[in-house]
């Protein structure tokens, strides 16, 4: 919402109402929102803040407001009418935001802009890219908007109206022509003049010295040299960025390629040369150097490293179970599944290792969610993915392990998870067979269904063999004579199929052994059922596998 505002102090006479007429449900003109969507609170807040704003333009206009038929049907609501400010008929912006951010507590969604001009769309645009690039560098922020995007505009309209008070603060101090403490004033040359002095302030410690940020970094302890000089680094860059005006999106997460980066984007405008601040040059020079100077002290050049964690959050991890695996083309890989004493909200950053970002989970396995009510049951489902020795399982390593493994702290195995590795091909069935017998329940049933399909694919195997072997074979011209000569009873015999008999004669082929009889009578069918009958009476058991819409003869 904007003010109304711009009318000349000089008072007139107007024939007509200076301002649109308002309409039945209590707005003003087009830009009024429909109330219908609002609830009683809010539509009793916009009325307030309408009625403010009309009241404070007739005033700045020295005319008298007319009386409306909506105003009458409103005269028992409480006004909130706001005051002359230094009789430029402004109403009180500082009130209308104060009354927009306590109904936004009340769980009210409700904005106030008092600015509507096209610096309204400029800023809107700078707080959208700002969002983009937290987004970029916050992985938990990007999921957060994705799921809920109600939250990511209300972050966007709040962030706006504040964007629009730092500007107005601004505005009023240059008309009173206040200014800003001697303490947080640093001396600049040329345009940056002004910039400087908010990055130095912004950087200086506690006891007023500058330095890029190193006495806040250095209270802090545990922390590395190249971590203290890293935030020192970060701590001045964001300080100068706002001061001169550069976009920047770093944080002490950062990767170091976008750090140096962002470093070298800032230098340009900070560069004496550009126009900058010969001093806030020489502060940003150095802070680089002393985060090189640390990263030197820490650099490895060799073909091995022995690395020796000390510890890894022993204060925040209950349950941890990782291993190595290899995938079908040979690559390495790693899964590390933690269970933490306590809920965390923290970025994927927090868990990077060597610069890369794991592929983080809280709730999936094997495309099953976590069950609310069987929590920790979830959480064990995990550990035993990790734990279970798939295919391609190289080493695993636990402080935490199923029931039949020695270790001092155990779950229990359902009978289904080995069951859902097995059927994604995880687990080979020999693996899968130990676990039925481990896990201690639903055997049997479960046991026949394996040797089933152990059965299935042996015989398929077989016959897959089988067909190897037979095209090696004709493929072999010594071995085998292709086409056949063509033998005219042979044709007459398979003829008859094509005729309404009552009977079909048999054809007996005679000849010698290994003369290539049983081939050639394969070369009258596509696809027949071939049979051993020997020196049986009866048809062999294997007639039983013959299918009508599978095979075309009978060997």
């Amino acid at each position: 919402m904007a003010s109304f505002g711009g009318f000349t102090a000089t008072p007139q006479t107007f024939e007509k109402d200076p301002l649109p007429a308002a309409k039945a449900n209590g707005g003003y003109g087009t830009a009024a929102p429909p109330l219908k969507s609002l609830t009683a609170y809010e539509q009793k807040m916009m009325r307030r803040l309408e009625r403010a704003n009309r009241e404070a333009a007739f005033q700045a206009a020295g005319a008298k407001r007319p009386e409306t038929q909506n105003q009458a049907q409103h005269s028992s609501a409480r006004v909130t009418e706001a005051p002359d400010r230094n009789n430029m008929g402004e109403p009180d912006h500082e009130r209308l935001v104060s009354l927009a951010r306590e109904s936004r507590q009340d769980g009210n969604l409700f904005f106030y802009f008092p600015d509507a001009s096209e610096k309204l769309k400029e800023q809107a645009k700078a707080v959208h890219e700002n969002l983009k690039d937290r987004e970029a560098l916050d992985e938990n922020l990007r999921l957060r908007n994705e799921d809920h995007p109600e939250r990511g505009v209300v972050d966007f309209f709040e962030e706006l109206e504040e964007a629009q008070q730092k500007a107005r603060r601004a505005q009023v101090r240059e008309a009173a022509g206040t200014k800003q403490p001697e303490e947080t004033k640093v001396a600049a040359k040329g345009k940056a003049a002004g910039k400087s002095s908010e990055a130095s302030n912004s950087t200086a410690g506690k006891n007023g010295k500058k330095g890029g940020g190193k006495g806040a970094a250095a209270a802090m302890p545990g922390l590395s040299s190249v971590q203290k000089a890293k935030r020192a680094l970060v701590t001045l860059l964001l300080a100068l960025a706002r001061a001169y005006g550069v976009d920047t999106a770093v944080s002490r997460e950062s990767a170091d390629a976008d750090l140096q980066k962002a470093f070298r984007k800032l230098s340009r405008h900070v560069h004496p040369d550009k126009g900058g601040n010969p001093e806030d040059a020489q502060r940003l020079s150095a802070a680089r150097d002393v985060w090189e100077a640390a990263q030197r002290g820490l650099r490895v050049r060799s073909v091995a490293v022995l690395l020796t964690y000390q510890s890894w959050l022993p204060e925040s991890v209950k349950y941890w179970t990782a291993t190595m695996e290899t995938d079908k083309s040979g690559s390495l890989h790693m899964h590390i599944m933690v269970q933490f004493t306590q809920s965390r909200d923290c970025s994927t950053a927090s868990f990077a290792f060597d610069g890369r970002r794991p592929n983080v989970s809280s709730h999936d396995y094997l495309g099953e969610g976590a069950c609310k009510t069987r929590l920790q049951q979830s959480f064990d489902r995990g550990m035993f993915y990790v734990w279970a020795n798939k295919v391609g399982t190289l080493h695993v390593v636990a402080n935490y392990e199923p029931c039949w493994a020695s270790a001092a702290q155990t779950y229990q195995v359902l009978e289904n998870w080995p069951e859902a590795l097995w059927k994604q091909r995880k687990l080979t069935h020999q693996q899968y067979e130990a676990y039925l017998y481990l896990t201690r329940d639903g055997v049997l049933a479960r046991k026949r269904n394996l040797d089933a399909v152990r059965d299935h694919e042996a015989g398929a195997a077989e016959e897959e063999a089988m067909q190897a072997n037979a095209r090696r074979f004709r493929a072999n011209p010594t071995l085998y004579r292709q086409p056949f000569p063509a033998v005219r009873s042979a044709h007459n015999w398979l003829a008859m199929f094509r005729e309404d008999r009552l009977r079909y004669p048999l054809l007996v082929v005679l000849g010698r052994s290994q003369t290539g009889k049983t081939e050639w009578v394969k070369s009258l069918f596509r696809n027949p059922l071939e049979l051993k009958v020997g020196a049986l009476e009866v048809f062999p058991e294997g007639m039983r596998s013959f299918e009508r819409g599978k095979h075309d003869g009978i060997i």
